[in-house]
């Protein structure tokens, strides 16, 4: 795939995410929704504990949350 045709593809990806969840981050359990169960919580805890997961995630309460930039990366 050119540069060009993948940009558009995360551009496209993006404007669906942030239409999803306009507030900029994703849950585990959004994440979990969005990737049709693909990636569960208990599954990104482990990628994250691996140090292998989504970079930049933070907690907010009790509550893990990834940027969507992160996330599409």
């Amino acid at each position: 795939m050119d540069k060009k045709k993948d940009k558009e593809m995360k551009d496209k990806i993006f404007d669906q995410l942030k239409a999803i969840c306009p507030k900029g981050y994703l849950t585990r359990g959004e994440i979990k929704k969005i990737t049709g169960g693909f990636l569960t919580g208990s599954t990104m805890s482990q990628l994250d504990f691996h140090g292998v997961g989504i970079k930049n995630r933070q907690q907010i309460g009790t509550k893990i949350v990834y940027n969507i930039d992160d996330f599409i990366e």
